[in-house]
């Protein structure tokens, strides 16, 4: 409330009043703090009104005026701002003037809405209050719940065709760090879309006197494959039963210069060419290296493809080791080049130039070309460059794979009589139970004498020393033929089948290698050696792979555990029976349960080992319909795996891992439960 004005004639009392005022409250409005923003209530429901208030200690209403000020986004006025005088108390009881300044606000939308610093003037001084959060929700049930505040974070454009473009998924403004428990988010079209959650960290921040958290969900890499308006679609997330769902986020890409149209790189590139050995003899390998690094679409841009002039080519084999970043893929791509010569002389081998677009410098750079010669004489001692393809450091060793031939029991039939004692003592008991013992003994010694002297097919030592001999020396042909020859005679054992794969690789038989190893996991749980050897089997920029390497619980162990609770189930009941204990029967039932869930996993190996999976013999055109004047649709490169959904006469109808089907003939296939007819059509 106001200061009631003095009576009494005279202009000199006016003047000495407004001096005291001024004098006396000048000193207590320079050192006053600023004014906080109070909300009533808060939380508040969607679309209800509430207050905003802040108190200014003057004692005049007159003395405060409110300048404009911007809304937060959401947040519209109902009434106000209302300036009026009010009596505050201090610590000690006595009370002083202050004023008040309100207003009556509703919001549109949800969440944390935050408030900035509302100026204000005392007198001739500006002034401003401290900011504040409204907590606005929705009801569900009667209560009111703060939905969670998600939004796509993506980097400034302008974006380029091809520009790998990192987006995360956040939830904004959380005053509690919240894990999510479910989250969708579709895949947006026009381009490659491949989630890496290892993108975005938690940010913090002080608003007033609340942390506010920034916490990312998931990120993902947006590869745009053309130009034009793409949009980064709604997602939806629940954390701790609450949920909330972002808006879409449109993406303008424009096109890249026709410069950059033989590479499509688009990010800060570099290459390294490893250089050539001195001389090399006719018939002898020398390698070639070229590593692309830097950042940006690098997963998807397409290197140089070098001249080699006449030299063969004998392999080639692609790494790389990049990792998802703020600026797309960083890191490096490696291809090797195994080359040999036939005849000897002066060979150049030409790598062309790489342009690519740097987005940041928004310019065409170009590497310059690079000319390389090899001097291939016909003999002399002349030291090479040795091949680094080191597939004998993965072998398995013989005694592994004698280990692995008895490990599987459940292959050899007579083990299945192991299955017999458990029911066989019930019977006895419910028929002789005084002579039990007795005639469970006569029943199992014959069982097992039959067991002991029945042993699976053994390998010959000598000959698998042998192959790997051959291994070791990289005579991978003659090496291929010894371990075919002992994988026709023992095709489960898995480990045998993997050597095998690493000599088809070395001959060049990239499809039959990929074949084997599938063949190989399916025979045994495949280890790292055997996900390595996959990976560099099927990496590819251009394909994703159909298959995977399954992952399963061994077999054999789970056919063992079967058997012993199968048994021991027979058993806990016959004790049951004969103490009638019910302690022994909850055992009895205990078992039974574990042999359910043993024959569950053994029934899943099963299941996932007998997938049929099928691999592109060799770079091949599949076409639209099953004939061989139908038109070609897309080329299928050697080594892809496939699966096979239909037939018609010698065609097959292929799926690849992006769904797209094409025919081709029943020849231009490997099947994995087909092994040695496919490798025997071949060699």
């Amino acid at each position: 409330m106001g200061i009631p004005a003095w009576r009494g004639p005279g202009k000199q009392r006016t003047f000495l009043v407004g001096l005291f005022l001024v004098l006396f409250f000048s000193p207590s409005l320079s050192a006053q703090d600023d004014p906080e923003l109070s909300f009533l209530p808060n939380p508040v429901g969607l679309n209800d009104r509430f207050t905003l208030s802040f108190e200014v200690d003057v004692p005049s209403a007159s003395m405060v005026s409110i300048e404009e000020w911007d809304y937060p986004v959401g947040i519209r006025l109902y009434a106000g701002p209302n300036i009026r005088g009010i009596v505050k108390s201090r610590e000690d009881g006595t009370s002083y003037p202050a004023v008040s300044v309100s207003y009556i606000l509703l919001s549109n939308r949800t969440g944390r809405i935050l408030f900035p610093r509302i100026p204000f003037a005392v007198g001739s001084e500006s002034r401003r209050t401290g900011v504040g959060i409204q907590r606005v929700g929705s009801y569900r049930n009667s209560v009111l719940s703060l939905p969670l505040e998600l939004e796509w974070e993506i980097p400034e454009g302008p974006f380029y065709e091809g520009q790998t473009i990192p987006a995360v998924l956040v939830m904004r403004n959380q005053e509690e760090i919240l894990l999510p428990e479910r989250v969708s988010v579709p895949a947006s079209g026009g381009g490659l879309f491949e989630e890496a959650p290892e993108l975005g960290e938690i940010r913090r921040r002080l608003y007033g006197d609340t942390v506010l958290y920034t916490v990312p969900v998931t990120g993902y890499l947006f590869t745009p494959t053309g130009a034009g308006r793409f949009f980064l679609n709604k997602a939806s997330v629940t954390a701790e039963g609450i949920s909330g769902t972002s808006d879409a986020v449109a993406v303008n890409v424009e096109a890249l210069p026709g410069d950059v149209a033989v590479s499509g790189g688009v990010g800060r590139f570099d290459i390294d060419v490893s250089p050539l050995p001195e001389g090399s003899r006719v018939g002898e390998t020398v390698q070639l290296t070229v590593r692309i690094t830097g950042e940006g679409n690098l997963a998807y841009l397409t290197p140089p493809e070098p001249d080699f002039a006449g030299l063969v080519l004998v392999r080639s084999e692609e790494t790389h080791d990049y990792r998802a970043s703020q600026r797309g893929y960083q890191g490096s791509r490696e291809t090797r080049y195994l080359l040999k010569a036939e005849e000897e002389g002066d060979y150049e081998i030409h790598i062309p130039a790489f342009p690519f677009f740097d987005p940041r410098d928004n310019r065409v750079v170009s590497l310059p070309e690079r000319r390389l010669t090899l001097q291939v004489l016909s003999g002399g001692e002349i030291s090479i460059q040795e091949e680094t393809f080191s597939l004998s450091d993965l072998r398995y060793t013989p005694d592994e794979i004698l280990a692995a031939q008895s490990t599987e029991l459940f292959r050899l039939r007579y083990i299945y009589l192991a299955f017999v004692p458990g029911p066989m003592l019930l019977l006895l008991f419910r028929v002789r139970r005084r002579r039990i013992l007795q005639y469970l003994v006569l029943l199992l010694a014959p069982l097992a004498l039959f067991m002991l002297s029945a042993s699976g097919e053994l390998m010959d030592f000598d000959q698998v020393r042998g192959a790997e001999d051959l291994l070791m020396q990289r005579d991978y042909q003659a090496a291929s033929v010894v371990y075919r020859e002992m994988a026709s005679e023992h095709p489960r054992n898995g480990r045998l089948l993997f050597n095998w794969a690493l000599c088809l690789e070395g001959t060049g038989k990239r499809a039959e290698a990929v074949n084997t190893v599938i063949a190989s996991a399916r025979c045994a749980v495949p280890d790292q050696r055997v996900r390595s050897f996959w990976d560099s089997l099927t990496d590819s920029d251009q394909y994703i792979r159909q298959y995977q390497l399954p992952a399963y619980f061994p077999p054999a162990v789970s056919f063992i555990l079967l058997l012993i609770f199968y048994n021991l189930f027979f058993l806990a009941a016959v004790l049951a029976m004969f103490f009638k204990r019910s302690y022994l029967l909850l055992v009895s039932l205990l078992f039974g349960t574990l042999s359910f869930a043993a024959a569950g996993l053994f029934g899943h190996a099963a299941y996932v080992r007998s997938t049929p999976v099928a691999v592109v013999a060799s770079d091949v055109v599949s076409r639209r319909i099953p004939r061989d004047s139908a038109e070609a649709w897309l080329e299928l490169p050697e080594g892809l795996t496939v699966k096979v959904t239909q037939q018609s006469g010698d065609f097959l109808l292929l799926s690849t891992a992006y769904g797209v089907e094409g025919w081709v003939g029943s020849g231009d296939i490997l099947r994995s439960d087909d092994l040695f007819q496919d490798n025997k059509e071949r060699e």
